[in-house]
C-alpha cells in the first residue's frame, strides 16, 4: 500500500485516536465487576446521548464525507488502495461499537422488574416463579 499517500494514514491514524477516546469515554457505562444484574444509574442515557451520540455522529459525518471525496477526487489507480484503507477504517468502527455494546449491555435481575401487571401475559400467583406457574 505504498500508493496511499501519507495525508491517508494521517486520516485512518485520526480516526483510530477517535476510536480509542470513544471506548475511554464510553467505559465509565460500562456494567463493572459486582455489578451484573444491576440497573443502570439515572444518567447514563443522558451521558449517552449528549456525550456519546455526537462523536458517532461526527464520526459518521466524517467517513461518508471521506467516501464521497474519495469516489470523486481520488485518480482512479489510487483508488482501490484508498477505498480499501476506508474500509478497514469502518470495519474497525463496527468492531469498536460491538466491542462497547457487549461491555454496556446490562441483563438487569428479575428482582428490579417492576410489579405493574403486564396485559400480555397470564397473571401468576404472587410468589411463585414463572418456571413453576408452567408446569
Amino acid at each position: 500500500m505504498s500508493r496511499v499517500s501519507r495525508r491517508w494514514w494521517v486520516w485512518a491514524g485520526f480516526n483510530v485516536a477517535g476510536m480509542a477516546m470513544y471506548l475511554w469515554l464510553a467505559s465509565d457505562l460500562w456494567v463493572r465487576p459486582g455489578e451484573e444484574g444491576l440497573p443502570g444509574g439515572p444518567g447514563d442515557a443522558f451521558y449517552w446521548f449528549f456525550v456519546m451520540l455526537p462523536i458517532l455522529a461526527g464520526f459518521l459525518i466524517l467517513e461518508a464525507a471521506t467516501l464521497l471525496y474519495i469516489v470523486i477526487k481520488v485518480p482512479r489507480p489510487v483508488r482501490r488502495a484508498v477505498v480499501i484503507l476506508w474500509l478497514v477504517v469502518v470495519g474497525l468502527w463496527g468492531a469498536t461499537l460491538a466491542y462497547d455494546h457487549h461491555r454496556g449491555v446490562r441483563a438487569i435481575d428479575a428482582k428490579y422488574a417492576r410489579s405493574v401487571p403486564d396485559p400480555f401475559c397470564p397473571a401468576l400467583p404472587p410468589g411463585r416463579p414463572p418456571a413453576a406457574a408452567a408446569g
